[in-house]
């Protein structure tokens, strides 16, 4: 997924290995760290848990969607099928 701002990063799983953890960074040489994209029991699906003080504009904030609900996509097709 080509995005303009941001990077999203594959960082590592989750303590029970099941789901991906990712860290969401500027686009930019010297990399800010944006937040983390990690799964949400609750939610049953990926969330966005921005760090403080940082602020996006649509472009950023649709990058980020978009890749949460294909990451939750591959992720229940992967329960189903298993």
């Amino acid at each position: 997924m080509d995005m303009k701002w941001i990077k999203i990063m594959e960082i590592g799983t989750s303590k029970t290995g099941k789901t991906k953890i990712f860290e969401v960074v500027t686009n930019e040489e010297k990399m800010q760290i944006l937040g983390y994209i990690k799964w949400d029991g609750p939610w049953r699906k990926y969330t966005f848990q921005p760090t403080p003080d940082t602020k996006f504009e649509e472009t950023c904030m649709r990058d980020i969607a978009d890749f949460i609900q294909e990451q939750t996509k591959q992720h229940k097709k992967q329960w189903i099928h298993a």
